[in-house]
């Protein structure tokens, strides 16, 4: 937050320098971008004010391209500065450190990481690198802004000040004229939406990728669950549901078995060595039916509960 309440300190000494003059039109805007970005739960991050236009929703908004020198004209050249300056920035402050051959050679030879903890590792590191990039962010478009608001307060002729403004019209002018100067703002916007975006794609990949492994792992684990279980212990740690599937095959008429294998998808090779022990162990046995027989009192009401 240091970087946040830095801004604002500048903020605070623009306003009350330029408070009698025109210029302050331009600083409630820019002091209200970085004031929103204070968010005492969360940290740096703010959202966006700007609505998505429907015919864009879902699409990429950011140029992939590239323009050449001879095709900039005035219709694109504050776009090509913008692009320029957040070149710029992105090599002055967002550096990142590349790691020598030892340190990649033992990435590289280290054990192979559990899917899901590796995915859950990269989404923390994510977190942390996009709010890290936010702090230079802000402090880089803190920077910009005060050498811009410098330079404004620079070009304002003193002389003016003594006149009347509602007799000098080269005051009027001047002030319709800062009135209408486009200020940083939208591009500070621009600049933060680009690094959001940015880091949601990362996010979003990764989240869906967490997503369908944690289902593949559910389906995997829930089709294991489902297999007829080969001995009394494994029935054992079976859910409820399957347990009481099995006890139900097993206290079933031989007639019956066939419509059991049919529906659940079993084999004869699968049932038989437990429905052999149901068959010679009296205790399994015991505790199949007892299973069976507390079912049958929850669910009946007919029946008197204890």
């Amino acid at each position: 937050m240091a970087v946040v309440e830095k801004a604002t300190f500048y903020f605070q000494v623009h306003f009350l320098i330029f408070n009698q003059y025109p210029l302050r039109s331009i600083l409630e805007p820019i002091q209200h971008l970085i004031l929103t970005h204070m968010d005492t739960n969360r940290g740096l991050d703010f959202q966006p004010r700007r609505a998505v236009k429907p015919m864009y929703a879902g699409q990429n908004g950011f140029a992939t391209g590239f323009t050449e020198p001879d095709q900039i004209n005035n219709r694109n050249l504050q776009i090509a500065l913008e692009a320029h300056a957040m070149g710029e920035f992105m090599i002055d402050y967002m550096k990142r450190e590349v790691p020598d051959f030892e340190t990649m050679k033992a990435d590289v030879e280290k054990p192979p990481e559990d899917e899901l903890q590796r995915i859950d590792r990269r989404l923390t590191e994510l977190r942390k690198a996009h709010t890290r990039d936010l702090e230079l962010l802000y402090a880089y478009q803190t920077q910009e802004y005060d050498k811009y608001a410098t330079d404004q307060y620079l070009c304002l002729d003193n002389n003016l000040l003594s006149e009347d403004p509602n007799t000098s019209s080269t005051q009027r002018e001047l002030e319709a004229f800062y009135d209408s100067d486009p200020t940083p703002y939208p591009s500070f916007q621009n600049h933060f939406i680009q690094l959001r975006y940015t880091y949601l794609t990362q996010l979003l990949s990764l989240q869906k990728s967490k997503q369908e492994h944690e289902a593949n792992l559910a389906k995997l684990r829930r089709q294991r669950e489902l297999m007829f279980p080969q001995s009394k212990e494994e029935w054992a740690t079976k859910p409820q549901d399957v347990r009481l599937r099995v006890a139900r095959f097993l206290v079933a008429d031989p007639a019956k078995h066939e419509r059991f294998l049919s529906d659940f998808g079993w084999a004869w090779r699968q049932v038989q060595p437990l429905l052999d022990v149901f068959k010679k162990d009296d205790a399994f046995a015991a505790d199949v039916r007892g299973l069976l027989l507390s079912e049958q009192a929850v669910r009946d009401p007919r029946i008197a509960r204890a």
